[in-house]
């Protein structure tokens, strides 16, 4: 089947032929035989040189022939002229045309600059009107003498660099030559969609995206008619800005420019190319990584006119809510254009559930042939029965990309059917692993049956842990945190003596809601220098944003203090920093813990913002049998004369007390008789009561 815009082609540069035959004839009218006889083409002669000089710029470089000879030229210019006025049905040619409003001046460069690039016997009938054979690319004066003798002056303003013809043309710089010797050069993306029909990006940035929606719009996006808006679309989830971008713009294709592959200084190319290549192929331009051509937060002066001035929705992609350059003042000498402003958010939990069900269901469909052999490493994945979907979504924040990732990763990963804790381990996979430089994560080796405390601190313990588990329901499906919560985040404080369950209870709730635990280290968070505390703690709520871990802060009363009259300027500067962290603590959206010796040093304001304070006291008699009864679940050899109970009663002791005190007199038994007694108990509580500074007395250590 012939190609309709080959036929085009091939009519056009047959009126090229003519024009050219007839110019060739023009100048060989004028040669004396002597001149004639010399190298036509390389050689200017006197004679020649003066017949130039009576004919001076804009006038004609060579008159026409006479009438008879002229008459055939015309005759055949004006039978392809009506051919080409009615191009073929799907000509990418006349698309081209019609898609940059070229004139017939236009497109009869365009042609003459694709027969140059196309056959290289154009190239030299190019050189031989030159005079000049190494100069096998069109100059702007030959395209002048060519297709408009009579007009030259007026027809240099198509050669402007906003001009419609510059989107199609490359102009190589040549060093010390006038604006009309600078020689044409058709874009190569250009000849190649003209001669093949296949788009080939002009830039390695850009790269063209199918229009077919790849997962569920963002809200925001849904009620948008897209008319010839420019959109700002901003915020960290990329693949959340990518999927807005798509609904919006489908069913047309999109054509994409990531500035963050862009070498410095290229903005303005990069931009024109995408620009012009999204005309080209019909699609709609997209602008990723836009903070990456920003300097000192300003935009690259060209930018902005090329945007404005393009005849079809745009859209761009920031991180940051960049909206400076889009102002009305910078805008006023640019043609009017409606600027759309949208956030994209993380989604939240039941439009992450909708997306992660999706992302399921295509994971788990084998689109290959009923004949295709499946290797037994390409298995099919399904999700189990009983997925809860909602538990993982509910507990996770993470962008679309993410999500998307965790199902690639269960997808590939896991044997057998996907249950709900290959979700949980994948998404805490690919949660943001940078707070772990700023951060000690905690090892969550232990589960409820070690911790020992009073029933109504347990049952605390269990209400902060559903109110974790239940704060979608209640803030997006039940609607309270549209107006009556500021933030999803929940923070619980755990106050009591040391050793006394306070890390442990953390540990625990954390692995009950399949997060992990990270313990803020203070040493790398307090400085002396002022305003660098803030700046560390922010630097941590921030990835922990993006983390879905727990933060627990220990020892908690040394930066969430109280504040104190203002006698100086230290306590100006303090109190400033426990207001940042009043502000801080009630906008971040995870989930904190603080813990505290002295609950009494906590600022009053911090109580007010918690959601749960539980009170760990000191264990009684029942509680620490319950902890010295942990050495029966060890390997440890044991005598049958321990007497626990005794243990319990005559020491007032703390759970990690008890605990090192086990420890201690395991190591003691290792080394003499590798028998654990009463005694290797006793010398090892004594130590842990020198350690702690407390004074006993004699009877303490007589053994019943």
């Amino acid at each position: 089947m012939t190609d309709p815009t080959h036929t085009h082609l091939q009519l056009a540069l047959a009126r090229l032929d003519i024009v050219l035959q007839r110019q060739v004839a023009r100048q060989a009218a004028h040669w004396t035989q002597e001149e004639a006889n010399q190298w036509p083409g390389l050689y200017l002669s006197p004679q020649q040189a003066m017949v130039l000089l009576q004919r001076p710029f804009p006038a004609t470089p060579f008159p026409p022939l006479d009438d008879q000879a002229e008459q055939p030229y015309q005759a055949a210019i004006q039978q392809l002229d009506n051919q080409l006025a009615a191009p073929p049905p799907g000509s990418r040619l006349a698309d081209l045309y019609a898609t940059f409003v070229l004139d017939s001046f236009d497109e009869a460069v365009v042609i003459l600059c694709f027969a140059a690039a196309y056959d290289n016997r154009y190239a030299k009938v190019i050189g031989f009107l030159h005079d000049d054979l190494t100069q096998k690319r069109p100059s702007i004066a030959l395209t002048l003498d060519l297709f408009a003798p009579d007009d030259r002056l007026a027809r240099l303003v198509q050669f402007h660099p906003t001009a419609p013809l510059r989107h199609l043309l490359h102009l190589p710089p040549v060093e010390n030559a006038p604006l009309t010797a600078q020689p044409l050069q058709l874009d190569e993306t250009i000849f190649h969609w003209l001669l093949h029909g296949r788009y080939q990006p002009t830039h390695s940035a850009l790269s063209p995206l199918p229009p077919c929606p790849p997962a569920p719009p963002p809200p925001c996006v849904q009620q948008i008619t897209v008319n010839n808006q420019l959109f700002l679309l901003t915020g960290e989830d990329e693949w959340g800005k990518q999927t807005a971008v798509s609904h919006l713009a489908y069913p047309h294709p999109t054509l994409t420019l990531d500035l963050a592959l862009v070498e410095d200084g290229g903005w303005e190319t990069a931009v024109r190319h995408l620009l012009r290549d999204a005309r080209l192929t019909h699609s709609l331009p997209v602008i990723t990584h836009w903070e990456s051509c920003l300097s000192d937060n300003t935009l690259p002066a060209p930018l902005l006119p090329l945007l404005y001035a393009h005849p079809a929705p745009l859209f761009i992609l920031s991180t940051n809510p960049w909206r400076r350059g889009f102002s009305d003042t910078t805008t006023a000498t640019l043609p009017p254009r409606p600027v759309q402003h949208l956030a994209i958010p993380f989604p939240d939990a039941e439009q992450a559930e909708q997306l992660l069900a999706m992302l399921l269901g295509e994971a788990t469909t084998d689109h290959r042939p009923p004949t295709t052999k499946v290797q037994p490493s390409s298995v099919v994945r399904r999700p189990s029965s009983n997925l809860d979907l909602a538990a993982v979504t509910g507990r996770f924040r993470l962008s679309s990309g993410q999500w998307r990732d965790v199902v690639r990763t269960v997808q590939s990963e896991t044997e057998g059917e996907i249950t709900t804790a290959a979700l949980f381990a994948a998404a805490r996979r690919h949660s943001n692993p940078r707070l772990g430089e700023l951060a000690r994560k905690v090892s969550l080796r232990h589960s409820w049956d070690d911790l020992i405390l009073p029933t109504d601190q347990r049952t605390a313990l269990r209400e902060l842990l559903e109110m974790v588990r239940q704060r979608s329901l209640v803030l997006d499906t039940w609607q309270l945190g549209r107006k009556m919560v500021p933030s999803r985040g929940i923070s619980a404080l755990f106050s009591g003596p040391p050793g006394t369950g306070k890390t442990m209870a953390a540990a625990i709730i954390s692995r009950e809601l399949g997060l992990d635990l990270y313990k803020i280290d203070l040493s790398t968070v307090v400085s002396k220098y002022i305003g660098e505390t803030e700046k560390n703690l922010e630097r941590i709520f921030r990835e922990a944003e993006t983390s879905n871990a727990v933060l627990f802060f220990d020892e908690a009363d040394a930066i969430f203090g109280k504040r104190a009259e203002v006698r100086d300027a230290h306590d100006r500067y303090a109190n400033i920093e426990v207001s940042y962290l009043l502000q801080r603590m009630e906008s971040y959206g995870g989930v904190a813990i603080l813990a505290t010796n002295l609950k009494t040093n906590l600022d009053e304001a911090f109580l007010r913002r918690l959601h749960a304070i539980v009170h760990f006291p000191m264990p009684q008699v029942a509680e620490r049998l319950q902890l010295w009864e942990m050495v029966r679940q060890t390997a440890v050899p044991q005598a049958d004369n321990l007497n626990l109970p005794l243990f319990a009663q005559r020491f007032e002791l703390a759970g990690g007390n008890i605990r090192n005190i086990i420890v201690q007199a395991a190591y003691l038994a290792a080394s003499n008789g590798q028998h654990l007694t009463p005694h290797h108990l006793l010398h090892a509580t004594r130590r842990e009561l020198q350690k702690m500074g407390r004074l006993v007395s004699e009877g303490d250590w007589k053994w019943e």
